[in-house]
C-alpha cells in the first residue's frame, strides 16, 4: 500500500427525503474532500435519503427519487479522480435493500446491502440472493465485495450495532463503514473501543462515518460522527455533538495517533448523574442538539419556559441557552416565566437566592403572596395588606428583574385579590376574586398557562389575568 493514498470521510447536512439537496451537498463534499487529495471518500449510511425516514422507504417515489439523484451524483463526480460510497434505498427485484454503491469516474463498481438494516423496511444482506442488478443503465455487481483501486483494496461495510460483535468481513486492507447511530451519554467510548479492537484484529484501516445533525428527530439526537483507526490506533476524528458538516481526510502512513476518550468512573451513590465536567456538557450538548433540530424544522427562534424553582425546569432553561448559544440566536429569545411552587415548610436563605435567580432572568413573575413575602424579605401579615403596599411590593419584584409582576391569593383592604404591574403601560392592576371552599389541586397550573396563552397573543397582562381567573372559578 504506497503511503501517499488518501482516504476521506465525509458527513454532508441531511435533509430528510429530499434527495435532491441531498445529493447536492454530497457533490459539494465530495469535491471538497477531493481538493484536500483525498481518492476515496465514504459518506454515512443511507446519505441520499437520511436514515429515518420510517414507512417513507415503502414508498415509491422516494426509492424512485433517490435512484434519480444517485444519477445526478454519479454525473456530478464524474471528472473527479475519486471513488464515492454512497448510501440509498435500492430495490432488488421485490425487495429493498440498505445499499451503498461505490461510484467511480461515471461508472457504479458495485452495490453493497447492509448487514444490520432495519427489518421493518429493509432486506438484511444474508437474504439478498441475486449477485449481480441492473442500475442507471449498468449491470453492477451486488454484495460483500472487494474493490481493487489506487493499488490497495477496500470493502465496505453498511451498518453498525452497538450491541453486535463487529462480524468478520473480507480480506481488505481498508474498511469503510457507513453508518447511522443516535447519540447518548457514554456510547463514544464502547464504540470507539470496538473498532479499535476489530482494527488491531484485521489488521486494517477501519474508517467510521455516522449521519450528520440534520438526521436528528423527535426520538433519538444525530450529529457527525467520524473515526479512522489504523491497526488499533486512533489516527483521525471529528469533533463530535456538532451541527455543522465534517470532512475528515487521513493519508495512507501518516504519522498520526489521537488520545482515545478517556474514560471515567461512575459514581455508586449517583450512578445517573454525570460524574465530571466533560459528561455534564455531553448531556447539554445532546439536549442542544435535539431543541436546535426541532427550532430549526419548525423556523422558530424563541422558547417560552416556566421556571417553577425544581430541578426540571432549571435545567430545561441551562439547555435553552447552551442551544441559543450555538444558534447564535439573542438570549432575550427565550421567554421565562417564574412560576413558584409551595416552598413554605423548611424554606431556607439558598432557596430564596436561588428563586430571585431566576426571576431576575423572567420577563413575567407570578408568585402568590407568602411566597413575594420570601422574595421581598417583608413580613408575612395574615391580616392582609393595603394596596399602597402591594404596589411597593410589585415594585421589589420588577426591582428584581423582571419586567412585569403578578401576585396572586392576596388580602388586599379586606378583599381577596389578585394585583399586578404591567411594565408595557406601567399600570397596576387589582383583579377581585370569590373563595371558593376546599382544596383543589392543578388549578395554579390552570391559572399559569391560560394566563400565559392569551398574553404570549398580545393581549394585556391585566385582561389575560382575568381570563385566566374566570376560567378557574368556573
Amino acid at each position: 500500500m504506497k503511503n501517499n493514498i488518501q482516504i476521506s470521510a465525509i458527513c454532508p447536512r441531511v435533509c430528510l427525503a429530499d434527495t435532491n439537496a441531498n445529493a447536492k451537498n454530497i457533490i459539494k463534499l465530495a469535491k471538497l474532500a477531493t481538493q484536500k487529495g483525498a481518492q476515496i471518500v465514504t459518506t454515512p449510511e443511507l446519505s441520499l435519503t437520511g436514515s429515518t425516514c420510517g414507512d417513507l422507504f415503502l414508498k415509491p417515489l422516494l426509492i424512485n427519487n433517490a435512484l434519480k439523484s444517485l444519477n445526478t451524483v454519479l454525473k456530478g463526480t464524474k471528472k473527479l479522480n475519486t471513488a464515492l460510497i454512497v448510501g440509498l434505498p435500492l430495490q432488488v427485484h421485490t425487495q429493498i435493500i440498505d445499499a451503498s454503491a461505490v461510484l467511480y469516474k461515471g461508472k457504479i463498481l458495485g452495490i453493497v446491502p447492509a448487514d444490520n438494516c432495519e427489518t421493518r423496511y429493509f432486506t438484511p444482506a444474508e437474504k439478498v440472493k441475486q449477485n449481480k442488478v441492473s442500475i442507471l443503465g449498468q449491470k453492477v455487481p451486488l454484495g460483500n465485495l472487494v474493490f481493487k483501486l489506487f493499488n490497495t483494496s477496500f470493502t465496505v461495510k453498511v451498518g453498525f450495532d452497538l450491541n453486535k460483535q463487529i462480524p468478520p468481513t473480507l480480506k481488505a486492507k481498508i474498511i469503510f463503514n457507513p453508518a447511522s447511530n443516535y447519540e447518548y451519554l457514554g456510547k463514544q467510548e464502547k464504540l470507539e473501543t470496538l473498532i479499535s479492537k476489530y482494527s488491531a484484529k484485521q489488521n486494517c484501516i477501519y474508517v467510521y462515518a455516522s449521519s450528520a445533525y440534520g438526521e436528528s428527530s423527535a426520538e433519538a439526537v444525530y450529529s457527525a460522527s467520524i473515526l479512522i483507526y489504523n491497526k488499533g490506533l486512533l489516527v483521525k476524528k471529528a469533533p463530535r455533538l456538532t451541527m455543522k458538516e465534517q470532512i475528515v481526510n487521513y493519508t495512507i502512513g501518516e504519522k498520526a495517533k489521537i488520545q482515545p476518550m478517556q474514560s471515567f468512573k461512575t459514581d455508586a451513590k449517583h450512578p445517573f448523574s454525570p460524574s465530571n465536567k466533560q459528561e455534564l456538557l455531553e448531556v447539554l450538548d445532546l439536549q442542544a442538539l435535539a431543541l436546535a433540530r426541532r427550532l430549526d424544522q419548525t423556523k422558530i427562534n424563541k422558547v417560552i419556559l416556566g421556571i417553577s424553582g425544581g430541578l426540571d425546569s432549571t435545567l430545561a432553561l441551562l439547555a435553552a441557552v447552551h442551544t441559543f448559544k450555538k444558534l447564535n440566536l439573542p438570549l432575550k429569545n427565550i421567554f421565562a416565566y417564574t412560576l413558584p411552587g409551595l416552598l413554605y415548610h423548611g424554606i431556607g436563605r439558598q432557596q430564596i437566592v436561588l428563586m430571585r435567580e431566576m426571576v431576575s432572568v423572567a420577563h413575567l413573575t407570578i408568585p402568590n403572596y407568602t411566597e413575594a413575602c420570601f422574595l421581598t424579605d417583608r413580613g408575612y401579615q395574615a391580616w392582609g395588606i393595603s394596596k399602597d403596599e402591594a404596589r411597593e411590593m410589585l415594585k421589589q419584584l420588577t426591582a428584581i428583574g423582571a419586567k412585569s409582576a403578578l401576585m396572586t391569593s392576596c388580602v388586599i383592604e379586606g378583599k381577596p385579590q389578585v394585583c399586578g404591574y404591567d411594565h408595557t403601560d406601567g399600570s397596576f392592576f387589582f383583579h377581585d376574586y370569590e373563595v371558593i371552599p376546599g382544596q383543589f389541586h392543578g388549578t395554579g397550573d390552570i391559572f399559569s398557562a391560560v394566563l400565559i396563552g392569551h398574553f404570549m397573543k398580545g393581549e394585556s397582562l391585566a385582561a389575560s389575568t382575568r381570563q385566566a381567573m374566570d376560567v378557574v372559578s368556573k
